[in-house]
């Protein structure tokens, strides 16, 4: 299975909690076409109707990060 594949997208889902797919242009070129999942954990761009950008959270290999909604392509298919 691919671990990119997307299930829904993200307008108006409240995201914590959620393992979602970070776009492609967010990474550089080497890690473009690894896997890019990313588990959602809190910050104002969670909200589905929030002004906020920030989303926190955990990609697959344990390193923790700060994405914005908008690199956001959307919920992922297998959960982290």
């Amino acid at each position: 299975m691919d671990t990119n594949q997307i299930a829904q997208k993200i307008t108006g889902v409240d995201l914590v909690g959620k393992t979602v797919v970070v776009r492609k242009s967010f990474f550089s070129a080497q890690y473009a076409d690894g896997d890019r999942r990313f588990k959602c954990e809190g910050g104002f761009g969670c909200g589905p109707s929030s002004i906020g950008r920030a989303v926190f959270g955990t990609f697959f290999d344990g390193e923790d990060a700060r994405i914005d909604r908008s690199d956001i392509e959307g919920i992922a298919v297998s959960e982290l």
